[in-house]
C-alpha cells in the first residue's frame, strides 16, 4: 500500500484552509487543519505530520511562538515547518529562522511554487526518516551479531566446562573404586565380613546421589541451544538484503528479539543447573571419602571420634546430600527441627551414616505411583534425651516383620538388610534407643532414635 504524506495546515482563517486544501487535494496528501497555535501542537503530536504549514499572524499565540514550542517538543523537533506570512521584511524572516522555521511562503503565494516547495520538503523529510531508520536498523543488526558471537563464546565455555567436569567425575570415581577395593580386601583379610558389608552399604547410600546427579548432567541441551542459535543467525543472514523490512514488518522477523531472549534464558538456566549438580556431586563424593577414611581407622582401633554435634545441622546435610534423588522421585521433605537443640557428644560421621540410612529407607519405601509422597523429619529434646524421628508415607511394615527388621541380612524391600542392622549397632553402642513403628502395610512407617544428653 502506497504511503500518503500528512500535511498540517495551521491558520485562524477558515477560508485559507479551504484554499490550501483545494491546491493540495490532487497531490494525494492527507490534510489536517488547526485553527490556532495550541491546537496545532496537539494535532501535531496526534498525527505526526510530514510538514506543517504555519500561519504567522494568529490571535493568542502567533506562528513564531507556536514554532518555538514545536521545536522544544522532543517528539516534534524534527518535523519540517513552513511559515506562511504577509510579512516580507528581513527582521520577520530572521525571527522565523530563530524560532526554528525551515522555509517561508509569502502571501499572496504562487500555487505552483507552493506545491513544489511542499513536495520537495515532504520528499526530503521522508528520505531523512528512512535514513534514520536504516541507521537504527544497522545498529540493531550489529548488536545482534555481537550478541550471537557472545552466545557462541559462552556456549563453547559451557562445553569445555562440561568436558572437564566429566573428566573430574571419572577420576574421582576411579579413586573411589580403588579405595573401595582396598578397603574390602583389608576387611576380608581381617575376617570382618560383617563390618565390610556395613561399610559397603554406607558407601552405596552415598553413591546414590552421585549417580542421580550424573544422569541429570548427561541430559545436555547444548546441541539444542546451538541449533536455535544457528537458526537465528541463518534467518538474519538470509534477509541481509531486506533486513529493515524483515525485522519490522515480517511476522517471523518481528519475533527475532524474543527468540534471542529465549536462547539467552536457556543458556543461563543450563549454566546454573550444572553449577548446582557439580556442588551436589562434590559434596556426596567428599562424604564418601570421609566414610572410607573413618572406616579404615575403625578397622584398626575401633575407637569412635566423639565431638560436639549439632543434630539439626547434621540432618540438614543428610537431606541435602540426598536432594537429587528426592527431587527426581518428586518426594516432599517436611522439616520440623527444634530450635536451639542441645548438642550431642557423639561420632558425627557415624551418626550421619545412620540418618542417611533412614532417609534412604524412607524414599525407597515410597511407591512411585503414590499420590502423597512425603517424608517428615522432626527433632526433639527433653531433660534427659535428644533425638529425631523420620516418618514416611511409604509401603509400611507388617506387624509380623517389626521385630525381625533389625536382623543382619534381613530386608522387607529386597535390599541387603545391612543398613538397619548397622543403625541398631550404633544406637546400642552409644547407649541410645531405636524404635520403628507402622500402622500396617500401605500406611507408612516411623523410626525414632534418641540419645542421652551429655553422653
Amino acid at each position: 500500500m502506497e504511503y500518503k504524506s500528512t500535511i498540517l495546515i495551521v491558520d485562524d482563517e477558515p477560508m485559507n484552509h479551504d484554499i490550501f486544501k483545494a491546491l493540495m487535494y490532487k497531490e494525494g496528501y492527507d490534510l489536517i487543519s488547526a485553527a490556532n497555535g495550541l491546537e496545532a501542537i496537539e494535532k501535531a503530536r496526534e498525527y505526526m505530520p510530514d510538514v506543517i504549514l504555519l500561519d504567522v499572524m494568529m490571535p493568542e499565540m502567533d506562528g513564531f511562538e507556536a514554532c518555538r514550542r514545536l521545536r522544544a517538543d522532543d517528539l516534534l523537533a524534527e518535523v519540517p515547518i513552513v511559515m506562511v506570512t504577509t510579512l516580507d521584511d528581513k527582521e520577520s524572516r530572521l525571527t522565523g529562522i530563530e524560532a526554528g522555521a525551515d522555509d517561508f511562503l509569502t502571501k499572496p503565494y504562487d500555487k505552483d511554487e507552493l506545491r513544489a516547495r511542499v513536495r520537495t520538503i515532504v520528499r526530503l523529510n521522508r528520505y531523512r526518516g528512512l535514513l534514520e531508520r536504516t541507521l537504527e536498523l544497522d545498529k540493531i543488526n550489529k548488536e545482534l551479531c555481537r550478541e550471537i558471537e557472545e552466545r557462541k563464546r559462552v556456549q563453547e565455555e559451557l562445553q569445555n566446562y562440561q568436558k572437564n567436569l566429566e573428566i573430574t567425575i571419572t577420576e574421582r570415581t576411579r579413586e573411589l573404586e580403588n579405595a573401595q577395593k582396598e578397603l574390602l580386601s583389608k576387611a576380608l583379610e581381617a575376617g570382618r565380613a560383617e563390618m565390610s558389608a556395613v561399610i559397603l552399604h554406607n558407601i552405596g547410600n552415598a553413591i546414590t546421589p552421585v549417580i542421580t546427579q550424573t544422569e541429570t548432567l548427561k541430559t545436555d541441551k547444548s546441541a539444542e541451544i546451538i541449533g536455535y542459535m544457528r537458526k537465528c543467525y541463518d534467518d538474519l543472514k538470509n534477509h541481509s538484503d531486506d533486513l529493515q523490512y524483515y525485522v519490522s514488518e515480517d511476522p517471523r522477523g518481528k519475533q527475532i528479539f524474543s527468540y534471542m531472549g529465549d536462547v539467552i534464558d536457556s543458556l543461563t538456566e543450563q549454566g546454573q543447573t550444572q553449577s548446582d549438580i557439580v556442588y551436589k556431586i562434590d559434596k556426596a563424593i567428599s562424604y564418601i571419602s570421609e566414610i572410607l577414611n573413618i572406616q579404615q581407622t575403625h578397622m584398626v582401633s575401633r575407637q569412635e571420634l566423639r565431638e560436639q554435634t549439632d543434630l539439626n545441622r547434621l540432618i540438614e546435610d543428610a537431606i541435602h546430600m540426598q536432594a537429587g534423588t528426592l527431587e527426581k522421585s518428586r518426594i516432599v521433605v517436611k522439616k520440623y527441627l527444634l530450635p536451639d537443640i542441645p548438642k550431642l557428644l557423639i561420632d558425627k560421621n557415624r551418626l550421619m551414616q545412620v540418618i542417611v540410612n533412614f532417609i534412604k529407607n524412607s524414599y525407597e519405601a515410597i511407591d512411585e505411583f503414590e499420590n502423597e509422597k512425603i517424608i517428615s523429619v522432626r527433632t526433639f529434646a527433653n531433660n534427659e534425651q535428644v533425638g529425631f524421628e523420620i516418618t514416611d508415607t511409604g509401603i509400611g511394615i507388617g506387624p509380623d516383620q517389626i521385630h525381625k527388621i533389625f536382623e543382619f541380612g534381613r530386608s522387607h524391600k529386597g535390599s541387603s538388610g545391612v543398613g538397619l542392622h548397622y543403625c541398631r549397632m550404633f544406637a546400642e553402642a552409644n547407649r541410645g534407643t531405636l524404635d520403628i513403628s507402622s500402622p500396617g502395610r500401605g500406611k507408612g512407617a516411623t523410626v525414632s532414635v534418641a540419645f542421652e544428653i551429655g553422653m
